[in-house]
């Protein structure tokens, strides 16, 4: 534990290096935050609010979402797919296999470290300018407990999927291609920038199937309370079932892909 513990403390340590990348991130965040609200503001002018599947939602609503989403966003942010295709390319993967670490714990504590950074020093501004400048409502005590359960769960399974994608290195050495369908994935179905509630029924029924919306949408949905506790429970029900799911894809991946490495030699 206090080897993985180290692991966190370097990676939130290596970032005080780059404090001008911080400063430009939380700009760009702040920018991107103002475009899509002034966005939701266009749509919501003449109508002021809109009936939806989850119910009335109003700009005041789009507002928050928009804030939290992207706070969110900057919360669970990671590198793990190209930090894991990199060791595979380099060969340096062979001597994680003989380190008395978990390769899965170190990278998912160096992503600790990485996000505990940014949520010091660039979530905890963003937050407070976007506050300022609009506003915004906190949940009641039951829904902002379940919505803090529901971001942990929703951060790990988007590092294990990012986790996943890495390990098919293994057999495609380049695997950009797979991390930006991931993205886009992650941009349709996560509710990340347009929620679900917006969406015709038939995606908005696909998306049940996928781990997307467990990302972002539901602790979003949780946050404004739009859900019932019962239907919240049940989202957090889902992260933890996904959470073993996607474990129990990792564990096959890892010993075949160890097989494969020994196979060629590595």
């Amino acid at each position: 534990m206090k080897v993985y513990i180290e692991f966190l403390k370097n990676a939130f340590q290596s970032n005080l290096a780059y404090k001008m990348n911080v400063f430009l991130s939380l700009v760009s965040s702040i920018v991107v935050l103002l475009v899509q609200i002034y966005f939701w503001r266009a749509l919501f002018q003449d109508i002021g609010q809109t009936q939806t599947n989850m119910g009335v939602i109003s700009f005041r609503d789009m507002v928050t979402y928009t804030l939290v989403s992207t706070g969110i966003s900057i919360a669970i942010s990671t590198t793990t797919v190209f930090k894991v295709n990199d060791r595979i390319r380099t060969g340096e993967i062979a001597m994680d296999l003989i380190k008395p670490v978990s390769l899965k714990g170190m990278l998912f504590c160096d992503a600790l470290g990485n996000n505990g950074f940014r949520m010091v020093f660039q979530l905890t501004p963003f937050l407070i300018v976007g506050i300022l400048m609009f506003g915004i409502r906190l949940p009641s005590e039951p829904y902002l407990i379940l919505f803090v359960i529901s971001s942990i769960n929703g951060m790990m399974i988007y590092f294990s999927i990012s986790y996943l994608i890495g390990l098919i290195g293994f057999w495609f050495l380049a695997v950009t291609s797979l991390s930006m369908l991931f993205n886009v994935l992650i941009n349709v179905f996560s509710g990340e920038m347009v929620p679900l509630w917006f969406f015709p029924d038939f995606l908005y029924e696909l998306s049940a199937f996928l781990p997307f919306r467990l990302i972002y949408f539901a602790p979003l949905a949780i946050f404004l309370e739009k859900t019932v506790l019962a239907d919240a429970i049940g989202f957090i029900l889902q992260q933890f079932l996904w959470i073993g799911i996607l474990a129990g894809i990792e564990r096959i991946l890892w010993m075949r892909a160890v097989r494969k490495l020994v196979i060629q030699g590595g």
